[in-house]
């Protein structure tokens, strides 16, 4: 495979890529899948019936004792058995609870893991954006790729860039994801903000927790934009622009050797020396061909001999 068509099978694939990439991205920013917690209600009834009866109508208990699924914006508890929403204020989409980061205003009613949690949740959001920014501009400079005839080496290479700062935003958002997730099970000890280090026994059994298909839309965004990177970086190196250049012709000197006597210009004809005319006849002699070199910046080189 010759180094033009390997340039434009890996410039195929990533334009195709493009538009995937970016549907998984915003199709994770955007929903609440990313962390999903399953109550069984039936063990919990079982093992701790105080907090079940509770939590059915009490507002502050049942937050974390039904079956919910968390986001980057939201929490939302998707069962039926959701009396204790009943009458709570803020409520989106009749079910689910906006997510603030905002900082506390007085902090030391906190503890310092807590307040760290807050800022790994902030850089999981910044670098989420920052991915999902840096890969349309990598969309972009992969149009423009397309469309233009020169310099194609040179718009890869920034839609490699943009492709390569994608990839590494989003799976450095998810590696703060897991960064706050960490400190939510074992480290924040505050018995208000009823994270799972605080839990007790009979409401730890009978939770289940799994990742969402937010959390892998994330991450097949992050694996996806990589390979795109790389394509364009690929066809980055293949692209021979010289060959892509508008051309114009460039005097070539060539010897030819004549078939019929030449004899230049101001030859004494009257010259009867050893050969005469036959002898300069047959030797060649220079002429100027048009030869295709490509127009770059500066005057043409015309090559003299």
């Amino acid at each position: 495979m010759g180094d033009r068509m390997c340039a434009k099978v890996m410039m195929a694939l990533a334009t195709i890529m493009l538009p995937i990439v970016i549907v998984f991205m915003a199709v994770s920013f955007a929903t609440d899948y990313w962390l999903v917690y399953t109550v069984d209600r039936t063990i919990l009834r079982a093992s701790d019936n105080a907090l079940y009866t509770s939590s059915a109508t009490n507002l502050a208990d049942g937050k974390y004792s039904h079956t919910r699924r968390n986001g980057l914006f939201r929490t939302c508890y998707p069962g039926n058995d959701t009396q204790f929403l009943d009458g709570a204020a803020n409520l989106l989409d009749q079910h689910c609870f906006h997510l603030s980061y905002d900082m506390p205003q007085s902090t030391s009613s906190y503890t310092e893991n807590y307040i760290t949690r807050i800022h790994l949740i902030r850089c999981w959001l910044a670098f989420f954006i920052l991915a999902l920014v840096a890969f349309l501009t990598a969309f972009v400079f992969g149009l423009i790729l397309i469309c233009v005839i020169r310099h194609k080496a040179r718009w890869a290479y920034f839609a490699s860039l943009f492709s390569f700062i994608a990839a590494f935003s989003c799976a450095a958002s998810i590696a703060f994801f897991h960064g706050a997730e960490y400190m939510e099970k074992n480290k924040i000890s505050d018995a208000s903000a009823h994270f799972p280090f605080t839990w007790t026994a009979p409401l730890t059994n009978a939770t289940a927790r799994s990742y969402g298909y937010s959390y892998i839309l994330g991450w097949v965004g992050a694996v996806m934009a990589g390979l795109t990177a790389s394509f364009y970086a690929i066809a980055g190196c293949h692209f021979d622009d010289s060959s892509y250049e508008r051309k114009e012709p460039v005097a070539k000197d060539v010897y030819v050797q004549p078939e019929n006597g030449y004899y230049p210009s101001g030859y004494n004809y009257g010259y009867s020396g050893y050969g005469g005319q036959e002898m300069y006849a047959q030797q060649p002699y220079m002429v100027q061909q048009p030869r295709y070199l490509p127009v770059t910046y500066g005057d043409p080189y015309w090559s003299a001999k």
